[in-house]
């Protein structure tokens, strides 16, 4: 099934957590819960979902962190519908969100391992600028650099 088709992006509404919670927990080990995607809704972070069909098929979740930067916080696609395009089309729709006055940076941080996040963060122009040491935990005796990104805008 291709993606392009009748996929919708728009802002996440609070019906939208359970939904957003299933990618979240097929996603990453450590997923968040419903408070903290609920709490980026009521600070009005920039909280976008693409859809098909009536289908959330993936979200992501940007912060502003002053007038000429952002943080994109979370980003997934659910697992049948990766590698079609979404996560770059989400990624872009929450760059063209930030209206910095002048030029800014987004920043993002993404799990070492996940190179096919890397790949497609560097088609975006993101450059990897830093390294979390030991950021990820996924039990006590195995923890997982982040790579530090960040695109000029």
């Amino acid at each position: 099934m291709n993606a392009e088709y009748s996929l919708n992006i728009r802002s996440m509404r609070l019906s939208d957590i359970e939904r957003v919670l299933e990618i979240e927990k097929k996603s990453f080990s450590r997923p968040w819960n419903h408070v903290k995607i609920r709490d980026c809704l009521e600070a009005k972070y920039s909280c976008k979902v693409a859809e098909k069909s009536g289908k959330v098929l993936g979200y992501g979740i940007m912060k502003k962190l002053c007038s000429n930067d952002a943080e994109i916080l979370n980003c997934a696609v659910e697992g049948s519908y990766q590698r079609m395009g979404l996560g770059k089309k989400l990624v872009n729709h929450l760059l063209s969100c930030v209206n910095p006055a002048g030029r800014g940076f987004v920043f993002l941080e993404v799990r070492e391992s996940n190179n096919t996040a890397i790949n497609m963060y560097e088609n975006l122009k993101f450059i990897q600028i830093g390294r979390r040491k030991n950021y990820y935990f996924h039990s006590p005796d195995k923890r997982e650099d982040a790579i530090i990104m960040r695109k000029e805008i």
